[in-house]
């Protein structure tokens, strides 16, 4: 088993990762409900834009997530990683 730890960063730095990470998730669907509302079609092209900033929010919500927490179980059995 293997713990890894860190020390929990300021709440100012906290709060402006969450909220970038909920944003991320946010304005591309904004983006995308503002242009269909208003009387454009939908494109393909959306949906990879979706995916793009729905990975980079994953993402930071998981660095976000760290620094909150801060903490970190690894377990290596026969079977693999946990």
């Amino acid at each position: 088993m293997l713990i890894l730890t860190g020390e929990k960063s300021p709440v100012f730095v906290r709060s402006i990762m969450f909220l970038f990470a909920f944003l991320f998730f946010l304005m591309p669907l904004t983006g995308i409900v503002l242009y269909i509302a208003s009387g454009n079609a939908f494109h393909i092209g959306f949906l990879f834009v979706l995916f793009f900033f729905c990975l980079i929010g994953f993402y930071l919500l998981r660095i976000a997530l760290w620094i909150t927490y801060g903490n970190e179980v690894i377990l290596c059995n026969k079977n693999g990683i946990k």
